[in-house]
């Protein structure tokens, strides 16, 4: 009798000191992670389809409406109480802004539409002067996120979007890439 209920303490005593560890909300999946498995996923995940450019090492570029972008400056940040992944680059007078806002926690490679609920993809140009400040959201195509590691979310982008000022002016997105660092 002694003995059994030693060994029933002993397995309680361990799960207790098991679950008291040090969670991480973004630990590396080794499948997707480059550095733990030397590849990466070119997209696919819910939805399938491409999202654009080549991925570079901090910033975003791409094809805004026809005009060449590229902004240096891109962070993401994970947001525990509304449960949510807020990417933002924008150059260093913030003249012009891209984000992507994702109502979950990107964990993993995953693709997100334009014009599905979970996704919100957003640009601003001339944002500092309202008098020709132009703001568009995207209404169709894809948001591939290709590497999630805890420092970094990389990915590519290619989407229709209109502004939302005029929906007459409408702009495709092409071409779009980014590597976001921790915030």
């Amino acid at each position: 009798m002694k003995l059994s209920q030693f060994v029933l303490a002993l397995f309680i005593g361990s799960i207790i000191l098991i679950s008291c560890g040090k969670d991480n909300e973004l630990t590396p999946n080794p499948i997707y992670d480059p550095e733990a498995s030397g590849t990466t996923n070119n997209g696919g995940g819910n939805g399938g389809g491409s999202g654009g450019g080549t991925i570079i090492s901090q910033g975003l570029t791409g094809n805004f409406g026809g005009t060449s972008i590229t902004i240096n400056e891109c962070f993401f940040e994970m947001d525990s109480v509304v449960i949510l992944t807020h990417i933002e680059a924008k150059n260093s007078d913030s003249s012009q802004t891209v984000n992507f806002v994702i109502n979950e926690h990107i964990t993993a490679p995953k693709t997100y539409s334009a014009n599905d609920t979970l996704t919100t993809i957003s640009y601003d140009f001339d944002a500092k002067d309202t008098s020709t400040q132009t703001n568009f959201i995207g209404v169709n195509g894809n948001l591939v996120i290709t590497s999630v590691t805890a420092t970094e979310i990389k990915g590519t982008f290619s989407f229709s979007s209109v502004n939302i000022d005029d929906f007459n002016q409408s702009e495709n997105v092409t071409g779009g890439s980014f590597t976001a660092k921790k915030k």
